[in-house]
C-alpha cells in the first residue's frame, strides 16, 4: 500500500481562527471525513476498499496524504475547495510546519527533515560561522559535569537567549530524535542556567550544523515494535532517566527521554517504570493506527534489557517488584490479559532505547542513529540472535 503525500493546504482569506476551525470542521464532516479519537485535529476519510484520505490540521495549515486512487483524492480536494469558497490554497506536499518532505521517485520511501528550519536557526545563532561542529549531540560525561557544575549563572539577557535556543531545540527534537537526550538535559536547567549549560546548548547546535540534512526516512516496513531502557540513579537528584522508542516504517515514530518522577532503589524498578512508559506510548499508537484502519499484527513485540523487569511483566508474581505493583499490573494488563503486547529480553548493545538514556560514544551514537532514522528494515530474524523471549 502506497501512501502519497498529496498537497499542503493553507488558509488564504483573513478569517478569525475560531471561525476558520469551525468552518473547516463542518465541511470536512460533510465530506464524511471524521476527526480521530486519538487526535481531534487529525481527520480521516475511509473508503469501502480499505483506502483513506488523511488530513492533519494545525491552526491554518494542513497536509493531505492518501492511499486511495488519485482521481478520488482530486475530487475530494475539489469538493473541499468549493465548499470553502476558494479560501484555501493547495501546494506541493514538500513542506509542513517547517518540516521538509521528500518522497522517492518510486514512492518506496518518504524522508522528513528540518534542514530549512535548522539552517534558519543557525543563521541567527551562528551568524559569524564560528560555531564548531561535533559528531555527537552531547559529551560523554555531561551528567557528571552538570551535577558538579560550578560555572557562573547566566545574566538575565544571556538567560533569555538560552531559553530561546532551548525552545528551538524543543521543536527540532520532535523530528530529530538524535538530540532528544541532550535536549532533555538542557531543558531541565532553564530555571538557573549556567555557562556550562550554554556550552551544552552550543554543542547541540554544533552537532546540528554538521548534520542539518539528516531526518527520518520511512520505508513502509509494517512491523510495529518498541524498546525501553533506564539509566538507574544517574540524575543529579538520584532519580533515573527513562527512554523509549516506538518503531514503524523503518524509523522512530515516538522517541522520548524523561527523568522519572519518583526515586527507585533498584535497577529493575527503574526499568519497570521505563517499560510502563513504553506501554502507554504503544497503547496510544495502536489507538491512532486503529483510527486509520491500519491492522497491526499482535502481539506487538516490546524489548527490554533487564531480565527482572521482563519477569515482572510476564508473570503474575514477582517479589522484587511488589512495591511497584500498580506499574507492574498495568504492564501485565497488556502483556498477559489482553495479550496485545509481548515483552522480550534483548542485549543492551541492540536495545535502541539505550540511545535515549545516556550520552554515547561516537561509534555507538552513529550506529543507533542509523538504525533509528534511516529507514533500514529490521526483521524478527535480525533480532532473534540477541533476545530471549519469555
Amino acid at each position: 500500500m502506497l501512501i502519497r503525500p498529496g498537497c499542503q493546504v493553507a488558509l488564504t482569506a483573513s478569517i478569525p481562527l475560531q471561525i476558520w476551525e469551525e468552518l473547516l470542521r463542518k465541511h470536512l464532516t460533510s465530506l464524511r471525513s471524521k476527526p480521530t479519537s486519538a487526535d481531534p485535529c487529525l481527520y480521516v476519510k475511509h473508503f469501502p476498499d480499505g483506502t483513506w484520505i488523511l488530513m492533519p490540521i494545525y491552526v491554518d495549515d494542513g497536509l493531505v496524504s492518501f492511499t486511495c486512487d488519485v482521481a478520488v483524492y482530486e475530487k475530494f480536494a475539489a469538493d473541499l475547495t468549493a465548499l470553502l469558497d476558494g479560501r484555501i490554497k493547495w501546494g506541493p506536499a514538500d513542506e509542513f510546519l517547517q518540516m521538509d518532505i521528500l518522497q522517492s521517485s518510486d514512492r518506496s520511501t518518504v524522508s522528513v527533515s528540518m534542514e530549512s528550519y535548522i539552517r534558519s536557526a543557525l543563521a541567527t545563532l551562528d551568524s559569524d560561522g564560528k560555531l564548531k561542529t561535533y559528531s555527537t549531540a552531547a559529551e560523554g560525561d555531561i551528567l557528571k559535569r552538570m551535577s558538579t557544575d560550578t560555572s557562573r549563572v547566566l545574566t538575565p539577557s544571556e538567560k533569555s537567549e538560552y531559553l530561546h535556543a532551548v525552545g528551538m531545540l524543543g521543536y527540532i527534537r520532535k523530528l530529530r530524535c538524535d538530540i532528544e537526550y541532550a535536549t532533555s538535559l538542557v531543558a531541565s536547567r532553564v530555571q538557573a542556567p549556567t555557562a556550562y549549560d550554554a556550552q551544552c546548548v552550543n554543542r547541540i547546535f554544533g552537532y546540528l550544523k554538521g548534520s542539518a540534512s539528516i531526518g527520518r526516512t520511512f520505508n513502509g516496513d509494517p512491523v510495529l515494535r518498541g524498546f525501553s531502557d533506564a539509566d538507574f540513579g544517574n540524575a543529579p537528584d538520584g532519580r533515573s532517566y527513562s527512554g523509549h522508542v516506538v518503531m514503524l516504517g523503518g524509523s522512530a515514530i515516538v522517541a522520548r527521554t524523561r527523568k522519572q518522577s519518583v526515586a527507585t532503589t533498584a535497577t529493575a524498578d527503574s526499568e519497570l517504570l521505563a517499560l510502563g512508559a513504553l506501554v502507554r506510548s504503544m497503547d496510544e499508537t495502536l489507538v491512532t493506527l486503529g483510527n486509520l484502519g491500519v491492522n497491526v499484527q499482535t502481539p506487538v513485540e516490546l524489548y527490554c534489557d533487564n531480565s527482572a523487569t521482563v519477569l515482572a511483566a510476564t508473570t503474575l508474581s514477582a517479589r522484587k517488584s511488589r512495591h511497584l505493583a500498580n506499574q507492574a499490573a498495568y504492564v501485565r494488563e497488556h502483556t498477559l490479559s489482553s495479550r496485545s503486547m509481548r515483552v522480550n529480553l534483548i542485549g543492551t548493545k541492540h536495545n535502541l532505547a539505550d540511545f535515549f538514556t545516556k550520552a554515547l560514544g561516537r561509534d555507538d551514537f552513529l550506529r543507533f542513529r542509523s538504525q533509528l532514522m534511516e529507514g533500514r528494515p529490521v526483521s524478527p530474524h535480525a533480532l532473534a540472535p540477541h533476545m530471549t523471549r519469555k
